[in-house]
């Protein structure tokens, strides 16, 4: 954290914008926009766009303008040299600043996969947990059964679970008892 405020401070010194820190959102209000940012891009069904530099990647861009700049919500996913996975970033850009000038504020890291229906079941599970505005490291509060997904039950565990530091493993099973799906969860707060 003092890091990147080091950062700004001498930005603000050499030229650049100047930014207080009460002008950086704050967790909540990054939270929030998590919120509508989820439920506003995959969550509702849009086709993600290409990735722009990784190739077979997908990615999913959101921006709000507030009163001191722009929080900008970026999600992307793919195949990596060590399987499938991806990560959703939160950053912002105080009003004026150049482009390189924008601030990490918050990350999350996901491994793993689901495919085909067991997809859409885990779209509703973290639709149902965001429209309440509920974090839980950031996956899903259902616990057993799937409603609407019959013989589909999902488990989250997570051992941390605030917007500011999570880790979590959601895992997605059929009636069998057989894995369908999984994410290992991981990130947080690093303004």
């Amino acid at each position: 954290i003092m890091w990147l405020w080091s950062k700004v401070e001498t930005a603000q010194r050499n030229g650049a914008v100047t930014i207080t820190k009460n002008q950086v959102p704050t967790p909540a209000a990054a939270e929030a926009f998590y919120f509508r940012a989820m439920l506003g891009g995959w969550l509702s069904c849009k086709k993600p766009e290409p990735h722009p530099t990784l190739e077979g990647w997908e990615w999913y861009k959101y921006t709000e303008e507030t009163e001191h700049g722009t929080l900008i919500f970026i999600d992307e996913w793919g195949e990596g040299h060590e399987g499938p996975g991806g990560s959703i970033r939160i950053y912002f850009l105080p009003k004026d600043a150049l482009p390189q000038d924008t601030i990490l504020l918050w990350v999350m890291v996901y491994r793993g996969a689901y495919s085909g229906e067991v997809l859409k079941a885990l779209q509703d599970v973290l639709k149902a947990t965001y429209k309440k505005c509920v974090f839980n490291a950031g996956r899903g509060c259902v616990k057993g059964k799937i409603p609407n997904h019959p013989g589909l039950f999902y488990h989250n565990t997570p051992t941390s679970e605030a917007f500011q530091g999570f880790t979590t493993t959601e895992t997605i099973y059929d009636d069998d008892g057989h894995k369908r799906g999984g994410h290992a969860v991981s990130g947080g707060w690093c303004f």
